[in-house]
C-alpha cells in the first residue's frame, strides 16, 4: 500500500479542484477528519495583484463566522507554497445541482434565504464578495445547506474606518470583478462602483437561476451579453408565473435587485424582509437563529484567542 503524501499533520486523499494559481485537495488530519486544502504554488512568482487577492481571501475567511460561509481553519506556509485548510463541503456546487434537476420552490426559496442572510452578514462586516455565482456556492451532502466560497475577489471597505461610517460613506471600487452572466451594469461600464450593490445584483441573477434554471440575460457573444445586461430588461415566462413556479413575490424582489441604477437596489437587510422571504417565515426565523448562534460562537472564540494572546504577552514581559 502506497503511503499517502503528508503536508504538516494532513494526509492528501485526492485532488478535487484546480484554479488559475491554486489546486484544491481533500485531506485528512490525524483523527481522520476531512478538510479541503487549497495549495497555492510558486507564491514568489505571483503578481502583486494576485498576492493581494490571496491575502484578502485569507483575512476574510478568518474573520467571518457564519453557517453559510466556508470556514478557514489553518494556514500553513513554506518558502514557495501557501496552504489554506478549510472545511470540506462534500455535496458539489449549486450549478451542478441545477444542471441535474429542477428544484422545488421551497428549496429555491430556502437557498435564497441562506444566501441573503450570509450576504447581509458580509456587508455588515464591511465586506463585498464581488463574485457571487452558482459555481461558488457549495452544498452539504444532503443538499439542505449551502456555503458561499471563493472570496478571492472580495473587498474589505476602509479597514481603518468605523463600520457604521462605511455604510453611509462606502469606498467606491474600481477593479472590474465578477462572472459574465452575473456582473452588474455599472461594473461593465468601468465606472467606480459599490461592491455591495454589485453583490445585490449578482444575487438577484442567482435567484432567477434558482427558479428558472437559466440566466435572465443571455446572448450569442460576450459583447452582445454586455449590451443586454446594460439594458436591464428582465423578462419572466408568463406560463411559469401562471403555474406558480415563479411567484409574483419572487418577480418583485428580482426586479428590485436588478435595477440598473445601483442606488435604487435594496440592501440585504431589506431583501430579507421581502414578501418572497416572508412566505416561508418559519424557516427564515429558524435559520436566523442558527446564524446568530454561529456568530456568537465565533465571538467567543475570538475573545478566547485574544485572552490567550494577552496572557502570552504578559509572560514575555515577566
Amino acid at each position: 500500500m502506497t503511503e499517502k503524501k503528508k503536508i504538516g499533520p494532513y494526509s492528501i486523499e485526492q485532488a478535487i479542484g484546480k484554479g488559475a494559481y491554486a489546486e484544491v485537495y481533500l485531506v485528512s488530519d490525524e483523527q481522520g477528519n476531512g478538510f479541503a486544502m487549497k495549495v497555492i504554488k510558486n507564491i514568489d512568482r505571483l503578481t502583486p495583484s494576485q498576492l493581494k487577492h490571496i491575502k484578502t481571501e485569507i483575512k476574510v475567511m478568518k474573520t467571518l463566522r457564519h453557517p453559510n460561509i466556508v470556514r478557514s481553519r489553518f494556514i500553513l506556509a513554506s518558502k514557495r507554497k501557501l496552504y489554506i485548510v478549510m472545511d470540506y463541503i462534500g455535496g458539489g456546487n449549486l450549478l451542478q445541482l441545477l444542471q441535474q434537476q429542477r428544484l422545488p420552490l421551497y428549496q429555491s426559496r430556502r437557498f435564497f434565504i441562506q444566501t441573503a442572510l450570509a450576504m447581509q452578514y458580509c456587508h455588515k462586516n464591511a465586506i463585498a464578495h464581488r463574485d457571487i455565482k452558482a459555481e461558488n456556492i457549495l452544498l452539504s451532502e444532503d443538499h439542505n445547506q449551502l456555503f458561499i466560497s471563493d472570496f478571492g475577489l472580495s473587498a474589505i471597505y476602509n479597514e481603518d474606518q468605523d463600520i457604521l461610517n462605511q455604510q453611509s460613506k462606502r469606498t467606491l471600487l474600481r477593479t472590474s470583478c465578477g462572472s459574465p452572466y452575473y456582473v452588474a451594469p455599472e461594473v461593465l461600464k468601468r465606472r467606480d462602483y459599490d461592491g455591495q450593490k454589485a453583490d445585490v445584483w449578482s444575487t438577484g441573477i442567482l435567484l432567477y437561476l434558482l427558479l428558472l434554471r437559466r440566466y435572465p440575460f443571455d446572448a450569442a457573444s460576450h459583447e452582445l451579453l454586455q449590451e443586454v445586461i446594460c439594458k436591464g430588461d428582465v423578462q419572466f415566462p408568463q406560463a411559469k408565473i401562471d403555474n406558480g413556479q415563479v411567484p409574483l413575490s419572487a418577480v418583485k424582489v428580482i426586479k428590485q435587485m436588478l435595477q440598473i441604477d445601483p442606488a435604487t437596489r435594496p440592501t440585504f437587510s431589506e431583501i430579507i424582509q421581502s414578501e418572497f422571504v416572508k412566505e416561508d417565515d418559519e424557516y427564515f426565523q429558524l435559520w436566523s437563529k442558527e446564524c446568530e448562534k454561529e456568530q456568537l460562537e465565533g465571538e467567543r472564540e475570538r475573545d478566547q484567542q485574544k485572552d490567550e494572546k494577552d496572557d502570552e504577552e504578559d509572560k514575555d514581559i515577566e
